[in-house]
């Protein structure tokens, strides 16, 4: 992590893929031969800094398999994982007591080994602005507010003034979308200071990056993924988005990626 308590210190970025498990990384990504004992996020923690966990979304992490993730990154001391949380909790209604359990049985295991950079907290487009939403919201961040949490908001009714308050008097991170905007849909906005911060683009039809800047007292760090949104990614898997920072106080740093891409990673 980067130290702010010197001023213009450099933020600390970490760039990786969101997953690892793709079949048509084969050959683009992986080699198209496998030594013995082959594992993505060993081989892919050889090249970046962090992974974001998809399958969290879909449901809860198993212990189990985290302390395998752990064990496959370990040679790489700077790694984080972030981490969606589960769409029972952001897609859906009626999650219980025994669902969060669930749910922290994996962050736990990620967080107490100090490998938790930050838990998305992901709403749909659906998820509009108002009197009830704000209210669930507030029960996650409460729910859940052990973990360095990011949010991410796509309807427009989101980019208010009070809600960017509400995340900063908790220490919560933002998810700064620069997605297609479409009706109603969500633009980049200026966000304005914040404990940490989080952004994401789709720069392109195959690819979708993203930047989370976990909680930390006095540090800022960013890690940027780059998610998959359709099959191909013989191309995808080349490109990494170039982006410009802006930093907006000591502390944290900003990434605003603009739509533009190379042709590998860097």
């Amino acid at each position: 992590m980067a130290d702010h308590s010197q001023p213009n210190a450099p933020a600390n970025i970490r760039v990786g893929p969101a997953g690892w498990s793709y079949s048509d990384w084969s050959g683009v990504l992986y080699p198209k031969k496998r030594p013995r004992g082959f594992h993505e996020a060993a081989y892919l923690a050889q090249w970046f800094d962090t992974i974001e966990i998809n399958t969290s979304f879909y449901s809860p992490m198993r212990p189990d398999h985290c302390r395998l993730w752990l064990a496959q990154v370990e040679a790489n001391p700077r790694f984080l994982f972030t981490a969606k949380l589960w769409q029972r909790f952001t897609h859906e209604t009626g999650a219980t007591a025994q669902d969060e359990k669930d749910v922290r049985a994996g962050f736990d295991i990620l967080r107490d080994a100090d490998k938790l950079g930050a838990v998305l907290v992901q709403f749909p487009f659906s998820f509009h602005r108002e009197p009830g939403t704000i209210a669930h919201l507030r029960n996650l961040l409460d729910r859940f507010g052990d973990y360095p949490l990011v949010v991410e908001v796509r309807h427009a009714t989101w980019n208010d003034k009070s809600f960017y308050e509400m995340l900063q008097e908790r220490g919560v991170g933002f998810c700064n979308i620069d997605q297609p905007v479409i009706g109603r849909s969500l633009a980049p906005p200026n966000a304005p200071r914040l404990p940490s911060a989080t952004f994401a683009c789709t720069a392109a039809a195959t690819t979708r990056g993203s930047a989370t800047i976990p909680k930390r007292p006095a540090t800022s760090a960013i890690t940027i993924s780059i998610r998959k949104e359709n099959s191909n990614l013989g191309r995808s898997a080349r490109n990494t988005s170039r982006g410009t920072a802006r930093k907006l106080s000591s502390s944290p740093t900003i990434i605003t990626k603009r739509k533009a891409w190379s042709t590998r990673f860097n």
